[in-house]
C-alpha cells in the first residue's frame, strides 16, 4: 500500500522518539478499496506535548481530544493520541476523552468495523473486528455491541446508511436491527448534522437507500414533511419512480432536492422544509424557484422569447432542472423530443450570448439620463421596455439601436 512520503516520515519520527504510530480510519478503508484517500489520519501513543516537541511545525487542532496538526512540505496531517471516550452525553458527544495505552483500545471506540482498522507500513494491519473481511464482503457492521454504538452517538444511524449508499454496501442485519430500535434518539441530534448526512445520501449513486430510510421509519426524524410527501405517494412504485427521477439529475444539492420535492407543487412548503433543515438562503431560493415554475407544461409551446423570460426569472440551471424532471417523467417520444429542443434552445441562447437580463443590455440608466429619455423611477421602466425589445430582436442589442428605439416610444 502506497503512503505519502510525509506520512511515512511522521510515523518514522514518532517511532525514533520511542512511540508507536499507525494510519487509521477512513484512509485505511479507502486504500483497501483502492480509492484515493481525501486525507491521512495518524494515531500514536505519543501525547500532544510529545508530538509538538518532535516536529518543528505544528498547530493545535483539537488539543482537548489529543489532535495536533503536523506540517511537512506544506502538507497538513492530523496526528492524534490513542484515546478512548468517556461517557457520552445527549446521545452525540463524549463528555471527554482519556488517552489510551495502545492501538487496540483506540480502535474499540470507533463506529464501524471498516473504520476500525489501523495500518503500519512495515507491521501491516491491526484489524481486531474483521473490518477487512467486511469491506471485502461489502458489509457495514458496528464495532462490538451495535446498540451501545448507536446509543453513544445516534448520528451513527444515518452515517451507517450514508456509508452504505456511498460505497454500495449492505448493512449487517444486527446493525440494522439495532439502529431501527434506537432511531428515536435521532430527535436529540441537531438538524444541521442530520441534513449533512442526508445530503450525502442524496448525492450518492444509491438513492434507493432513501426508500429504506422511509421503510425503517427513520425519514420522519430527518423531515416530517418529506415523510408526509412519501406517505401521499401511497405506492412503492410511485416512490421508486420519484427516486429514479432524482437519480437522473446532476449531482448537486439544488438539482437533487428539486427532484425530491417537486411533487409538492408548493414553493412555500418547499421553503419551509429547507429552512427546517437549515439550508442556506441561496439553495432555498433556487429549489423553490424551480418548483414554482415547474407548472410550465411540456405541451406549452415555449418560443425563444418565452424561454429567455423564463431564464431571467429562474436562472439557467433551474430551468434545466425543470426540463430534466419533465423529460424523465415524459410518457411519449413527442414529449421527449420537444424537451430536447428546449435544451437546444437554451444552448443556442447562451452560445449566441443573447441578452435576457437588464444588466446585459447595451445601455444603462446613465445612457437614458444623458439622452434625456427619462429620469427617476421612469428609468427602470425604460430599461424594461428595452429588454422586451431585445428579447424579440437580440441582434439589435447595441447602444445606438436601443437609444433610437426608446426615443421613438
Amino acid at each position: 500500500m502506497n503512503l505519502p512520503d510525509e506520512v511515512i516520515e511522521i510515523i518514522t519520527e514518532l517511532e525514533l522518539a520511542g512511540f508507536s504510530a499507525y494510519i487509521v480510519g477512513g484512509c485505511v478503508r479507502d486504500m483497501i478499496m483502492k480509492r484515493t484517500p481525501n486525507d491521512w489520519d495518524i494515531t500514536t501513543s505519543a501525547l500532544p506535548a510529545d508530538i509538538k516537541k518532535i516536529f518543528e511545525r505544528t498547530y493545535d487542532t483539537g488539543i482537548a481530544h489529543g489532535t495536533v496538526t503536523v506540517i511537512l512540505n506544506k502538507e497538513h496531517y492530523e496526528v492524534t493520541t490513542y484515546r478512548i471516550e468517556k461517557e457520552y452525553v445527549n446521545f452525540r458527544r463524549p463528555n471527554g476523552v482519556e488517552f489510551a495505552e495502545n492501538i487496540a483500545q483506540d480502535l474499540s471506540r470507533r463506529d464501524f468495523t471498516m473504520n476500525a482498522i489501523a495500518y503500519h507500513p512495515h507491521k501491516g494491519f491491526v484489524d481486531p473486528y474483521g473490518g477487512r473481511k467486511d469491506i471485502e464482503n461489502k458489509i457495514i457492521r458496528a464495532v462490538g455491541d451495535a446498540k451501545i454504538r448507536f446509543n453513544e452517538d445516534a448520528l451513527r444511524i444515518l452515517r451507517a446508511v450514508r456509508f452504505a449508499a456511498q460505497l454500495n454496501f449492505e448493512i449487517a442485519e444486527e446493525t440494522k436491527t439495532a439502529f431501527i430500535d434506537k432511531r428515536e434518539l435521532l430527535k436529540y441530534i441537531s438538524k444541521e448534522r442530520i441534513r449533512d448526512e442526508f445530503n450525502k445520501i442524496c448525492l450518492s449513486e444509491n438513492l434507493f437507500f432513501i426508500l429504506n430510510i422511509y421503510k425503517w421509519d427513520i425519514l420522519s426524524y430527518i423531515s416530517g414533511e418529506i415523510k408526509k410527501l412519501f406517505d401521499n405517494l401511497e405506492t412503492e412504485q410511485k416512490l421508486v419512480q420519484l427516486l429514479e427521477v432524482m437519480a437522473a439529475m446532476p449531482v448537486n444539492l439544488i438539482s437533487r432536492y428539486t427532484a425530491l420535492l417537486y411533487p409538492l407543487n408548493d414553493s412555500d412548503a418547499v421553503k419551509q422544509i429547507l429552512k427546517e433543515l437549515k439550508f442556506d438562503n441561496q439553495t432555498i431560493k433556487n429549489v423553490a424557484l424551480a418548483i414554482e415554475y415547474y407548472i410550465y407544461e411540456t405541451n406549452f409551446k415555449i418560443d425563444a422569447v418565452e424561454m429567455k423570460k423564463l431564464l431571467r426569472i429562474c436562472e439557467v440551471d433551474n430551468v434545466r432542472n425543470i426540463l430534466l424532471i419533465k423529460k424523465n417523467k415524459a410518457s411519449t417520444i413527442e414529449e421527449i423530443e420537444y424537451i430536447e429542443k428546449l435544451f437546444l434552445l437554451i444552448d443556442h441562447i447562451l452560445e449566441q450570448k443573447e441578452c435576457y437580463k437588464i444588466k446585459d443590455l447595451a445601455i444603462t440608466g446613465n445612457d437614458i439620463i444623458k439622452q434625456n429619455i427619462a429620469s427617476g423611477k421612469e428609468i427602470g421602466k425604460k430599461l424594461e421596455q428595452a429588454l422586451e425589445f431585445i428579447l424579440c430582436f437580440p441582434h439589435k442589442n447595441t447602444n445606438i439601436e436601443l437609444i433610437n428605439y426608446l426615443m421613438k416610444l
